[in-house]
């Protein structure tokens, strides 16, 4: 016990210290563990439910060019996040996603760089050969002082690093990457750290100065920190193992690491993008978790990193769960959902030298005072359920402590019916002959749909007196991640088989918005962009009218809704008319009911297709939602 004028002083202290002191102690603990996880559990739900029904992520970019890597690199950032956030590697998200991936045919940085990124995460033997070939072809890119996007020919920083975290999981699995190749990334990164500067020391009085040297997107640019941590990225994984650089780099890395971090705790901040764009913020937040993997560093001088970088992105995870910056701009893109998202979560998951041990919470539970039968829910890839109690009041029994079941001694089951999804899936008798004694009444299911199911418990019980009572569970609403349906792996790989893929045709449509969801994005072989008419479009409309006639068989037809998440952006229609060749008489087509699904319709006939409209007769007018298509396919 403590005795004396202890207690009256330290009192005192905390009178005189003003409060934005004892705020800012208390920050830098960071965030309590148990909030970085639910943050990382609902952004995982956010990723989950923007995977579209081709099993791709995306499409963020709004500016349509052939040197953006549209296809590939959102896609394999979304899985490697959600392996490191604790996903096993068979769940139907990351089948899909990897199925999409196959069928690609990579040709530049960022798509070469990340798949073996994510390939290399995965840990399959089985995906060896296909990663040979991608560092083959990696290596084989035309470059000259770095790694660039095709066409544009010149290197930048963003695309060397995405070059050295593909190089680095190739390596990891075993593939052999030339020695050299470790020395010219180093080069080349150098070539991008600006000038060194002398600032002010932290020792006014010494009048001491601060060496420093950031890094820049391109040769000549001004440094920014989302390329600083980029360039200290390539530095760390050059030398991450000692046998991989010549020493000869030894003490160039060293210099140049130092500087690079003296530029980063000269203009700290975990704010925005210090020198640089914001809307690279959540870019810069995940290579400053990289840098601390890298360098061991918990503090960046006096900064504690982390706690800071966690605290400020559980201030801007947004209420569906995901991070995206404010705005939308033609560039630098501005909101990226799917990729800030990922950026957020590797971060909070310290990613880059950790496993993927963690284990998602998937207990539901109803047990309350508004559940008359008391169940839990374990929803992993098989769920079970049970029940745990039944609440006070059914019998008269005396109320129990908060959450804990109650003796139910007068209680006796005949039988507990499980209903999921509104239908019942198993009954578990009882026995009325005596009391309930905590029988748990439990069984074992595999969903067989993704997405929320209602799950309640039916209890037949009867009292003392013979009477018959049914008695309900609160309806729970659980979530189905692991059901990989028919469609899933099928849509995945099926772009290919889409006739208008490479025919020359010209697109005409009642409207389209100003700057995104073009006409052209209905036939682009990607499910996460889409043509989408105006709001105010009465009947809209979209026409394509081939150089040389075509011939259908089938047309496919998938609603601009690709994604849970495109869902709430998108009006549903349930009938299209169909022309072809400009008949007077319109071929009707009923849409699937449920929008994750592609429409196939059969043609009455074969038939040669020179021209093609469809038309949305009576859309639905619904405030801030649209009508349109992802994709138009002929088979």
């Amino acid at each position: 016990m403590v005795r004396g004028p202890l207690p009256a002083l330290l009192t005192l202290i905390l009178v005189l210290i003003p409060a934005p002191a004892f705020q800012a102690l208390a920050a830098q603990a960071g965030p309590l563990p148990d909030a970085v996880n639910a943050a990382i559990d609902r952004g995982v739900d956010y990723l989950l439910a923007s995977q579209n029904r081709d099993g791709s992520w995306g499409v963020d970019l709004n500016e349509r060019v052939d040197h953006m890597d549209l296809r590939d690199g959102p896609c394999a950032i979304a899985m490697y996040t959600l392996l490191k956030c604790g996903l096993p590697r068979e769940h139907p998200a990351l089948q899909r996603g990897l199925a999409f991936l196959l069928e690609s045919k990579p040709h530049h940085t960022y798509s070469l760089g990340m798949q073996l990124h994510v390939l290399g995460a995965l840990h399959d033997p089985a995906l060896k050969k296909r990663m040979e070939e991608l560092t083959k072809l990696l290596l084989g890119l035309p470059q000259t002082g770095g790694w660039d996007y095709p066409t544009f020919g010149r290197p930048d920083l963003s695309n060397t690093q995405v070059a050295a975290l593909g190089f680095r999981a190739a390596h990891s699995a075993g593939i052999e990457v030339p020695r050299s190749i470790w020395g010219e990334l180093v080069d080349a990164a150098l070539r991008f750290q600006e000038p060194l500067a002398e600032v002010p020391g932290a020792n006014l009085l010494a009048k001491e100065k601060r060496r420093m040297a950031g890094f820049g997107y391109e040769q000549g640019w001004a440094a920014s920190a989302s390329m600083t941590t980029a360039g200290l990225t390539i530095l760390g994984i050059a030398s991450e193992d000692p046998t991989r650089v010549d020493h000869r780099y030894d003490a160039k890395i060293a210099d140049a690491r130092a500087l690079a971090l003296n530029w980063l705790e000269h203009n700290y901040s975990v704010e925005g993008n210090p020198g640089g764009d914001l809307a690279w913020h959540f870019y810069f937040l995940y290579g400053l978790e990289r840098v601390g993997a890298f360098t061991g560093l918990d503090r960046i001088g006096e900064h504690a990193w982390y706690p800071d970088g966690a605290a400020q992105l559980l201030k801007e995870q947004r209420p569906d769960g995901g991070w995206r910056g404010d705005g939308r701009t033609i560039w630098p893109v501005a909101p990226l959902a799917n990729a800030n998202t990922c950026f957020a979560l590797l971060f909070l998951r310290r990613a880059t030298l950790s496993g993927e041990s963690r284990v998602r919470e998937s207990l539901y539970r109803a047990e309350g005072e508004d559940s008359s039968v008391w169940v839990r829910v374990d929803a992993k890839q098989t769920w079970t359920m049970w029940i745990t109690g039944f609440a006070p009041e059914e019998s008269g029994a005396q109320p129990a402590p908060a959450n804990a079941p109650a003796a139910r001694p007068n209680l006796r089951i005949e039988r507990v019916e499980w209903w999921i999804g509104g239908a019942p899936v198993e009954t578990v008798a009882g026995d009325p002959a005596k009391p309930w004694a905590d029988e748990r009444f439990a069984i074992r299911y595999q969903p067989k749909v993704c997405g929320e199911l209602g799950v309640e418990a039916r209890v037949m019980a009867r009292a003392p007196d013979g009477t018959a009572r049914e008695l309900r569970s609160k309806p729970l609403s659980v979530r189905s991640d692991f059901a990989l349906e028919p469609w899933m792996l099928d849509y995945a790989r099926d772009a290919a088989a889409d006739v208008f893929d490479g025919q020359d045709f010209v697109v005409t449509v009642s409207s389209e918005g100003p700057q995104f969801d073009k006409k052209a994005d209905a036939f682009d072989g990607l499910q996460g962009s889409s043509w989408r008419a105006t709001e105010d479009d009465p009947e809209p409309w979209i026409k394509i009218e081939l150089a040389k006639g075509l011939r259908l068989k089938e047309l496919w037809l998938s609603p601009a809704a690709a994604s849970e998440t495109l869902h709430a952006e998108c009006a549903l229609f349930h009938t299209v008319e169909l022309r072809l060749n400009g008949a007077k008489t319109p071929l009707v087509i009923t849409l699937e009911p449920d929008y994750r699904l592609k429409t196939k319709f059969a043609l009455p006939k074969p038939t040669l297709v020179r021209s093609l409209e469809l038309r949305v007769p009576d859309p639905p007018h619904e405030p801030g939602k649209r009508v349109g298509f992802a994709e138009i396919e002929g088979r």
